[in-house]
């Protein structure tokens, strides 16, 4: 049964999700029917609906090259995919084994195939049984893995310095909470470049801030990013924050929600509050575990990356960890950094 043109277009919002222009989705994609349905060409999509092709490197060009061929892709077909014309992928193909020209061998690729090259989900249009997202989301959890850099869970150190280590276009969901202080607004600045730098297409930045630089906050995020949604925490069993400075009892804890770009999957409708119990156990700023939970899930595939930019007791990782995502997070603190890290081999 063909794709329809709503599964086309729901596999193409989430597919920005993963990577934009990456050739092995743009082969399911193909294999799928998706720019058919969309009555386009694979080029046209993927200029259209991507924005455009990730360039390769050679020896990346010349794998991808062998991969497809040995998946029955014809030197056009192949050219589509890739974003070249197809005498590039003939001389591709000349050149792979070659050692003299830089081309990679037989032996080097062979190994090299993905696990869901045998995937039979992935040749048969018949596959999408409930939604598009979901399938892409299955075919990416192999891939996710690749991205998420070796090492303990929450890193020691400064998250501007540090996330240098992460790829770009490879995480899913920032949630963090930063401190609320007007010394620390400058960090917004820097979040928002790091996040609209390793963030996929269509992926998202949450944090809690302060009531009193809210207003700042959101202008140096928004330089890099898309504001999406203001979000609000609220905390009823807890008690009220009194800001005596200006005669106000705070009931809530405000929250900002930025996308890269547009948000890759507006069927799956999220609340703009939440309410969870406090907790205070590992971390004196620490906030709920089923706060970070709620949008973990909501915001992120099973088997997705989520990053914290600080990380305080852990909590973001450990409600990540607990849903089946791949996490990373960041903490200045030695003391806290300590604690955290025994909260969550526990």
């Amino acid at each position: 049964m063909p794709i329809s043109r709503d599964d086309a277009e729901e596999f193409t919002q989430s597919l920005g999700q993963i990577t934009a222009g990456a050739w092995r989705q743009i082969a399911l994609a193909k294999r799928l029917g998706v720019p058919d349905a969309l009555g386009l060409t694979v080029v046209d999509w993927v200029e259209q609906k991507l924005g455009g092709y990730i360039k390769l490197s050679i020896l990346e060009r010349q794998q991808a090259a062998i991969e497809l061929k040995k998946e029955g892709h014809s030197g056009r077909q192949s050219a589509a995919i890739l974003g070249v014309d197809e005498s590039t992928i003939r001389a591709d193909l000349a050149n792979a084994g070659n050692p003299a020209s830089g081309g990679v061998t037989i032996n080097e690729i062979k190994d090299v195939i993905d696990a869901d090259a045998e995937n039979p989900a992935l040749h048969n249009k018949g596959a999408i049984t409930r939604t598009a997202h979901e399938e892409i989301a299955k075919f990416a959890f192999n891939q996710q893995a690749k991205d998420v850099p070796e090492g303990d869970p929450i890193r020691l150190g400064d998250f501007y310095e540090l996330s240098t280590e992460l790829k770009d276009n490879s995480v899913d969901l920032v949630f963090t909470d930063p401190p609320y202080d007007d010394d620390s607004l400058p960090l917004y600045e820097q979040m928002g470049e790091v996040a609209a730098r390793i963030l996929k297409p269509g992926g998202s930045l949450i944090t809690y801030c302060g009531h009193m630089q809210l207003l700042d906050a959101g202008v140096s995020l928004r330089n890099h990013l898309r504001f999406w949604q203001p979000l609000c925490c609220l905390h009823p069993d807890g008690p009220l924050a009194r800001l005596t400075e200006f005669g106000v009892i705070a009931q809530f804890k405000p929250m900002l929600w930025f996308v890269k770009g547009t948000r890759s999957d507006k069927h799956t409708f999220v609340n703009n509050v939440v309410a969870g119990p406090q907790e205070k156990d590992h971390h004196e700023w620490q906030q709920s575990e089923s706060d970070a939970a709620y949008y973990i899930e909501k915001l992120s595939p099973e088997g997705g990356f989520v990053v914290d930019f600080f990380a305080g007791g852990g909590t973001t990782i450990v409600a990540a960890h607990r849903l089946r995502r791949f996490a990373i997070g960041y903490e200045k603190s030695a003391k806290h950094h300590a604690a955290a890290c025994k909260r969550i081999a526990a």
